[in-house]
């Protein structure tokens, strides 16, 4: 596994704990994981899951 895999690999197991637990902002936890921006964030997420960071959420 390279750095970059296991980088997302953390980001994404981080994103779904807040996304579950928490009403914190996109642009918030895009922040918080070290995205540039929420839609750096949201296209990775998507590309890991197949769903916006909005629809996990639901």
């Amino acid at each position: 596994m390279s750095y970059w895999e296991l980088l997302d690999e953390l980001r994404h197991e981080g994103a779904c704990a807040q996304l579950r637990n928490t009403d914190i902002s996109i642009k918030e936890l895009a922040f918080e994981l070290g995205y540039s921006g929420s839609n750096n964030f949201i296209r990775a997420f998507k590309r890991l899951t197949g769903f916006t960071p909005s629809e996990y959420r639901e």
